[in-house]
């Protein structure tokens, strides 16, 4: 028993340090898809990215081709009041203004989408959220440096606007900006991060999320978006993967590994997501 054990670790060490080139790999057929993303929210105009997405053996750099001559028609199930994406000529992005078919808080919209090339259409539905939550506390910590920069643990709060019947998400998009002082004098570093699974609590009918933040008094901007179970779903998956991968690195496979990661689209014949999310926005200062 002891020199079989032997043997097998033996076996899987030589395995784990041993490279081999492994050429010709021969994938199976798979019909090409197409993806559909397309986010609604009241105040903007509406964009639909319809996308082929390509078999991991195709020939090319792109993994997906824009799709140019489909025909979208989005609906408010309420109202029965329609509207045609039109094609921008770029990218295989379709759109409208609101003036032709507005996005109402708490109301139903229906995607479905026409390609010649395929029988079935494309179809999705979404609700968009009855009432959008809003940042009520912000409170921050004492300086620290992360050996980088000096930074501040801060903590927001609001309340949550989920009804009986319907459950709420959220997600924070923290836009930012700090001066630096380098070589080639001072500038301003912005950005944003976008905080969708990690941080955030619940507690009787408040949300709260812990993060940090560069220490500095220029103003920073946090979007609050309130979002339907659909898009957050989407998101949580895709940030979770983003995620693994960035922290395991390139060369770390066990490190980058978060799990068997689920498929999750709610376009029927298709791929992609039809979401909508309200947003709310808030300055915060540290004075």
């Amino acid at each position: 028993m002891k020199h079989t054990l032997l043997v097998l670790l033996s076996s899987l060490i030589l395995g784990c340090t041993r490279e081999q080139l492994i050429e010709n790999i021969s994938f199976p057929q798979a019909q090409n898809k197409v993806a559909v993303y397309c986010l609604l929210t009241p105040g903007d105009s509406i964009f639909a990215s319809l996308k082929t997405l390509k078999s991991i053996s195709a020939l090319t750099q792109d993994s997906t081709e824009s799709v140019t001559t489909a025909q979208i028609i989005l609906q408010n199930s309420q109202t029965k009041k329609q509207a045609i994406l039109r094609y921008l000529g770029h990218n295989g992005l379709y759109g409208c203004s609101q003036q032709e078919l507005p996005v109402v808080t708490g109301h139903q919209y229906t995607l479905v989408t026409y390609i010649p090339s395929i029988n079935t259409p494309l179809q999705a539905s979404c609700t968009v959220p009855g009432r959008a939550a809003n940042i009520e506390t912000f409170t921050y910590g004492l300086p620290y440096h992360d050996g980088a920069y000096e930074r501040r643990r801060y903590s927001l709060s609001w309340r949550d606007v989920s009804d009986r019947s319907i459950t709420y998400n959220y997600a924070i998009v923290f836009h930012y900006a700090f001066p630096v002082t380098d070589g080639g004098g001072s500038r301003i570093i912005t950005g944003e991060s976008l905080y969708i699974n990690e941080g955030f609590e619940k507690a009787t009918d408040y949300v709260y999320y812990a993060g940090d933040c560069p220490n500095t008094h220029l103003t920073q901007t946090v979007h609050l978006l309130t979002m339907d179970s659909n898009l957050f779903r989407f998101y949580a998956l895709a940030d979770n993967m983003y995620k693994g991968v960035r922290r395991g690195g390139t060369n770390d496979f066990f490190g980058a590994y978060q799990g068997v990661m689920p498929e999750f689209t709610n376009i029927e014949n298709g791929f992609g997501v039809f979401g909508a999310y309200l947003r709310t926005e808030k300055d915060i200062i540290i004075k």
